[in-house]
């Protein structure tokens, strides 16, 4: 698998792009995952109630209301300015997320935005195989997307909880945010091949 990764990544530069990118996203999201329950408990005081209003219903509100958006805005645009505004809007909720420290009731917008972004991602994450494969076998892709989250996986929640240890929660998601826009950031600059129009393929 890491032979078969190396070579798609240095063949297709615009996947690499996207990899590296929404690498960064994920990578964000896990690594302030060890410190979501402590900020929860210790700064928020919520409740299990309010834990699963935010998760449950407000995420899933966010997903459903959004998912035909997504869909369109991907028929529209490429690849690279959907995955930035998917790393907007995972870093806008890590912020509102900040915030509801100070005002408890943004956790609450916190989810919403999440359930909008995450809408987003599940969508092109599932689909970039077959975006980037075009007229080839998209399975190299899916496996590689896949690698990538065993990767990051294998890191960044346990890296996330020995920082938590050292500096707390807040700025864990502080963190979290600046890696996200930092992704988005990367997003703005085009690799050697153009990313394929996803019109082509929906």
């Amino acid at each position: 698998p890491w032979k078969e990764a190396l070579f798609l990544l240095q063949k297709y530069p615009d996947f690499a792009h996207f990899q590296y990118g929404f690498m960064m996203g994920g990578f964000s999201l896990m690594l302030i995952a060890p410190s979501l329950s402590i900020f929860y408990v210790d700064t928020l005081n919520l409740s299990h109630a309010d834990i699963v209003t935010g998760r449950s219903i407000l995420m899933g509100i966010g997903i459903a209301a959004s998912s035909y958006f997504w869909r369109r805005y991907l028929t529209r645009k490429r690849v690279p300015q959907l995955t930035r505004w998917i790393l907007i809007g995972f870093a806008l909720y890590l912020l509102a997320l900040v915030l509801s420290g100070f005002y408890k009731e943004i956790f609450y917008v916190a989810f919403l935005l999440y359930g909008i972004a995450q809408a987003g991602s599940h969508l092109l994450w599932n689909l970039s195989g077959t975006l980037f494969g075009e007229e080839s076998d998209s399975a190299p892709f899916s496996r590689l997307n896949i690698l990538m989250l065993g990767l990051r996986g294998a890191i960044a929640p346990a890296l996330g909880g020995l920082l938590c240890s050292f500096f707390g929660p807040m700025p864990m998601l502080l963190t979290g945010a600046i890696i996200c826009l930092l992704g988005a950031y990367y997003m703005l600059f085009s690799p050697v091949k153009t990313c394929a129009n996803s019109a082509d393929f929906l």
